[in-house]
């Protein structure tokens, strides 16, 4: 059983119920965060899904792929270039 006067348990009662309210509102402004990082996920998800690399945009790529690789002396001159092979 509760134990205390009628006017310290309606204190008591005021109190949390100002806490909950309180936190209540910061579980909105949480809420309201998350929403904008979940727009700027699907956003940005949008972004890179709509990236549609050309055929002649791949091959430069291949291209400066063997170059970097000839630079770095990884490969000898003989070896056969980068192939990239898609679907």
């Amino acid at each position: 059983m509760i134990q205390g006067s009628k006017t310290e348990l309606v204190n008591r009662i005021e109190a949390v119920a100002i806490e909950v309210n309180l936190l209540c509102a910061d579980l909105r402004k949480v809420l309201k965060g998350l929403a904008a990082v979940e727009q700027n996920v699907d956003a940005l998800q949008q972004e890179v899904c709509g990236i549609r690399p050309t055929v002649s945009d791949l091959q430069k790529l291949t291209a400066r792929l063997d170059e970097r690789i000839e630079d770095s002396g990884l490969l000898p001159e003989e070896q056969p270039s980068l192939c990239l092979v898609f679907p």
